[in-house]
C-alpha cells in the first residue's frame, strides 16, 4: 500500500482512484466531517493486496469502521461478491449484504456499490444526478447518446458500453464549464456537484454511520 495510505484515523473509506478521493474529500469537507480518512488504492484490482497491507500497519487495531467504495460497472453482484471476498482473504468479516455496517465486531465494515447494488455503472451516475436541472446537462446525454449512435451504425470503432456511458458523459458536461479539463474529482473540490441532492441521500446516510 501508498505511504500516503497508513492509517491516521480510526475511521477509514477506501475509493478507487484519485478521481473518487477528490469527490469524497469535497463532500466530507461539505459536511464538516474531519474523522475519516480516504484512501485510494490505484484500481479495484488492487483491492486484495492493499487490504492485505492495511492489516499489517502497526495502527490498524485502532481501526473501527472500514467502508469499500466500488463501481458497479457491468454486474453490481459480482462487485460486491469480489468485495467480500477481499475483505474475507484480509482476515475481516464482511456484510452480508451492501450498504449496511457490520455489527458486533471491529472493525465495522461496509460495501458500498455505485449507483447502487441492482444497476451497472459507477459513481458518475449519481454526481450528475445532482446537476440534472443544469441546462447543460441534457445537451451532455444527448451529444453521448448521438456519438454511441454514429460509432454503432458506422463501425469506426467500439463506443463506450453502456455502464461507461455516465464517464463519458461526465466529461461532456465538465467540458460546458470554464475550465473544460477538469475531472469529475477536481469539479468536486471547485463546487460543481451538489452534494446534498437526493441522489446522494443513501450515501450521506452511511458516512454518517461510519
Amino acid at each position: 500500500m501508498d505511504k500516503k495510505n497508513e492509517i491516521q484515523k480510526t475511521k477509514l473509506l477506501l475509493v478507487e482512484g484519485n478521481h473518487e478521493r477528490d469527490v469524497f474529500e469535497a463532500w466530507l469537507k461539505d459536511l464538516k466531517r474531519n474523522d475519516i480518512q480516504i484512501m485510494p488504492i490505484a484500481g479495484k484490482t488492487r483491492l486484495r493486496e492493499n487490504l492485505q497491507s492495511l492489516v499489517k500497519q502497526s495502527a490498524y487495531p485502532t481501526v473501527m469502521n472500514l467502508v469499500v467504495v466500488r463501481d458497479a460497472d457491468d454486474n453490481p453482484v459480482a462487485a460486491f461478491v469480489s468485495v467480500q471476498d477481499a475483505l474475507i482473504n484480509a482476515g475481516l468479516t464482511a456484510p452480508k449484504q451492501p450498504w449496511l455496517l457490520t455489527e458486533g465486531v471491529i472493525p465495522r465494515t461496509g460495501i458500498v456499490i455505485v449507483p447502487d447494488s441492482d444497476r451497472q455503472g459507477a459513481l458518475e451516475e449519481l454526481l450528475l444526478a445532482t446537476v440534472a436541472d443544469d441546462p447543460l446537462a441534457t445537451p451532455a446525454h444527448a451529444f453521448i447518446e448521438s456519438a454511441v449512435a454514429t460509432l454503432t451504425q458506422s463501425g469506426h470503432r467500439q463506443p463506450p458500453p453502456a455502464h461507461r456511458r455516465s464517464k463519458a458523459e461526465i466529461h461532456a458536461f465538465l467540458a460546458t464549464h470554464n475550465e473544460p479539463d477538469r475531472d469529475p474529482g477536481k469539479a468536486a473540490l471547485a463546487g460543481v456537484w451538489r452534494f446534498d441532492h437526493e441522489s446522494l441521500k443513501a450515501l450521506a446516510e452511511l458516512l454518517a454511520a461510519m
